[in-house]
């Protein structure tokens, strides 16, 4: 499989996972998760590009910031990594960089602490974003 991306761009915004609150029968994101995804969107909107409709490949590394007490090499705690992608991937859809979430079909997660091991010198927080069409 060639996985050049089609598209790659690094979001400076500190990853929010997606998550609901209960209001008696009404769930509804939590109001992080719906700042994280407007301001993301926003930026995304401003990087435009034609949008990814097909067999999708994504690679997504998130950047988290090193709790101060941790002595971890690898972020191996919340917030979950699965949850970080559906949030992310929501903004990919609302911006219309991808047609649909349901199109990936090949999708690499990595969760990395800035400035630590397998963080590949970058030392701010964020998300780095690359995408492509399968052959």
């Amino acid at each position: 499989m060639d996985k050049v991306p089609s598209f790659e761009i690094f979001i400076p915004i500190l990853p929010v996972p997606k998550a609901h609150r209960r209001y008696g029968k009404r769930i509804v994101l939590t109001d992080s998760c719906r700042d994280y995804q407007r301001q993301v969107t926003e930026f995304l909107e401003k990087h435009k590009i034609d949008t990814l409709d097909g067999y999708i490949w994504a690679d997504y590394t998130f950047y988290l910031k090193r709790p101060s007490s941790s002595k971890m090499d690898y972020p191996a705690r919340k917030p979950d990594h699965d949850n970080l992608v559906k949030s992310l991937q929501d903004c990919l859809e609302r911006a219309a960089i991808i047609k649909n979430d349901s199109r990936i079909v090949v999708c690499t997660t990595r969760k990395v602490f800035v400035c630590g091991k397998g963080s590949d010198g970058v030392i701010s927080v964020g998300t780095k974003v690359q995408l492509g069409l399968l052959a």
